[in-house]
């Protein structure tokens, strides 16, 4: 069987058993309730009865459900450690990798064009641009390393506390 169709027919397999198992606990909470239904008083015997037998049936069938769903979670689970969920994916794994590649290649060329115009504004404001990180900026990385370290120059403040020259 296909890979593919296998972990669909699972997942299918899946909602099958929630739906099931929310319809039947529903079902069981309207029967909990259904001798304290508005104005009427269930108290004949044979509505007891059927009650009480219909909300057993529910229940096991709900306890099924449950059973099946716990089976289903552990098929999973061997099918995740033993590799044989999501074997088809192969083409996946390779548009992911492209992907990858494509996105580090976009970057590259974006921080191109910003290392091209920070070149063009610096050149036109007279300095020089050297990017941080950058071997051949080492001297201008030491520069700005110095810089941040240095605390900030205090302002000047007037005898009174409040600031600007006195």
């Amino acid at each position: 069987m296909d890979t593919s169709r296998d972990s669909s027919n699972l997942l299918d397999t899946h909602n099958r058993l929630i739906a099931d198992v929310l319809s039947r606990f529903r079902m069981l909470t309207m029967l909990a309730t259904i001798q304290a239904e508005g104005e009427r008083k269930n108290v004949e015997p044979q509505t007891v009865a059927v009650t009480g037998m219909s909300m057993q049936m529910e229940f096991e069938g709900l306890h099924a459900s449950i059973k099946d769903l716990l089976a289903l979670s552990r098929r999973l689970k061997e099918l995740w450690l033993f590799g044989k969920l999501g074997q088809g994916e192969g083409d996946a794994r390779i548009q992911a990798d492209k992907l990858q590649a494509d996105v580090v290649r976009c970057a590259e060329l974006l921080n191109a064009i910003q290392e091209t115009r920070f070149a063009g504004l610096a050149a036109a404001a007279g300095g020089k641009w050297v990017p941080m990180g950058r071997a051949d900026g080492a001297a201008g990385e030491g520069a700005a390393a110095a810089a941040a370290a240095a605390p900030p120059p205090a302002a000047p403040t007037a005898p009174n506390g409040a600031g600007g020259a006195a």
